[in-house]
């Protein structure tokens, strides 16, 4: 990877930054709102994937609705700041569930995230080509996949920890040492708490995006678009 998509524009560290971000709190939420559905809810293993598709489809809608509006305006820095916006209050939420819990609750907050992410995610990888040279849109494409695999890899050594360090710490384990449901409620608390404050540091971060214009669109005809819309 050339330095110098570093050294050009701002907009690609910070992209970077969201990507990473992103996998973070994704990959956080995939690995542990299973156990946590299994464990405290009482879901069954297979039911427990498929109780991801509220976060999943809520993904998919507002990744196409900004690639629609982005295309037709040029306008973009609205959506990672929602995004991130959302990513944050969304893993907050996940932090408020305990043991009462219900099913349909927990599938709203996983909405909330699912479209926090989807207007982050695939939003950040167009900012990081944007912001590149010709020359390096190879390299910005390779980067907004490793930046996202990185956060990813990440998130599951950072939550991990905290889970592991969390239920063997408790008081509750029985005899055997088994995992109690205040344990797995506890713990997966403390693992959306910290994305949540990610995802904070993440919206910091996508204030400061600059909307170059797209490339192939010139400044005129971007500003025109609200002019027209008007009309």
């Amino acid at each position: 990877m050339p330095l110098r998509v570093y050294s050009g524009h701002r907009n690609f560290p910070i992209a970077a930054i969201l990507l990473t971000a992103s996998g973070i709190t994704v990959f956080g939420a995939t690995l542990y709102l299973p156990l946590y559905q299994q464990v405290v809810q009482g879901a069954s293993a297979a039911n427990s994937g498929l109780l991801l598709l509220p976060m999943m489809i809520a993904t998919l809608i507002t990744s196409s609705i900004a690639g629609k509006v982005m295309t037709a305006t040029g306008r973009y820095k609205i959506f990672p700041v929602l995004g991130t916006l959302l990513m944050a209050v969304g893993m907050g939420l996940l932090s408020t569930m305990n043991t009462g819990t219900p099913r349909t609750l927990t599938s709203l907050y996983m909405v909330v995230l699912g479209a926090g992410t989807g207007l982050c995610m695939q939003m950040s990888s167009t900012i990081a080509q944007n912001a590149v040279e010709l020359r390096d849109i190879g390299s910005a494409s390779a980067a907004t996949n490793l930046f996202r695999n990185l956060g990813g890899s990440i998130g599951i050594a950072i939550f991990a920890s905290l889970f592991t360090g969390t239920v063997t710490a408790r008081p509750t384990q029985t005899a055997r040492g088994l995992i109690s449901i205040h344990d797995v409620a506890h713990a997966t608390h403390l693992i959306f708490l910290t994305g949540a404050c990610i995802g904070t540091a993440a919206l910091i971060a996508s204030v400061l995006i600059e909307e170059v214009p797209l490339r192939g669109k010139s400044a005129a005809a971007v500003s025109a678009v609200p002019d027209a819309q008007t009309a």
